[in-house]
């Protein structure tokens, strides 16, 4: 697992755990093609280190008879973060899970962007990127490790942070051709999106 860009002065180790009973999600927000309303769920795990999105329309056409705008989907997430003031998180990896069945020559691609609000640097913003070549893999999970150098943490003081989620995923080929799938079936499709989060005490 991995981490964002460092904040001004929390402690380096992320095993420190504030009180659970006061880390919550206090606002949440979907839009795009890939969560329309009610596809999206969302849930905070009992250790308060990882947030998981589901989602039930993630999935992204290609071949003839489709149209452009079904070989790519969206999905824009806000929401808001309640925690103590005397702790920090930064964002240690991210996960994706889905479906792949891929003509030879195609291939589907996931890329997420992240901003922190109102962290040391400003709203920073990272990006993490996963590729499934053309395979019918059936179910796969890609890890996107943050490097230590990109690392963004939320500010020591704030009681509130916001992140923002952006999540594109798109289906291409070498041969207009080329579909995948089959049975009716999405050829490449994005179902779970996990952040995982490291906490950290604030200097006093």
């Amino acid at each position: 697992m991995a981490s964002l860009v460092t904040v001004a002065d929390p402690v380096a180790s992320a095993t420190i755990l504030p009180q659970l009973s006061n880390v919550t999600i206090t606002s949440i927000s979907a839009q795009g093609t890939g969560c329309p309303e009610g596809t999206m769920s969302t849930a905070f795990s009992s250790d308060r280190t990882t947030i998981t999105f589901g989602f039930d329309d993630f999935d992204t056409y290609i071949g003839p008879g489709m149209s452009p705008a079904s070989k790519s989907k969206t999905c824009n997430i806000t929401l808001t973060l309640s925690h103590p003031l005397g702790y920090s998180f930064e964002i240690l990896d991210v996960v994706y899970h889905g479906f792949a069945r891929l003509d030879a020559e195609s291939n589907g691609i996931i890329v997420s962007s992240y901003t922190i609000t109102g962290n040391e640097e400003g709203n920073g913003v990272f990006q993490t990127r996963s590729n499934i070549a053309g395979e019918p893999v059936g179910v796969y999970t890609r890890t996107n490790a943050i490097p230590e150098q990109s690392r963004l943490a939320s500010r020591c003081g704030a009681g509130e942070t916001g992140l923002q989620m952006e999540t594109r995923a798109t289906v291409s080929s070498g041969s207009s051709s080329n579909s995948g799938g089959w049975d009716d079936e999405p050829p490449f499709s994005l179902t779970v999106q996990q952040i995982h989060l490291g906490w950290s005490a604030c200097k006093e």
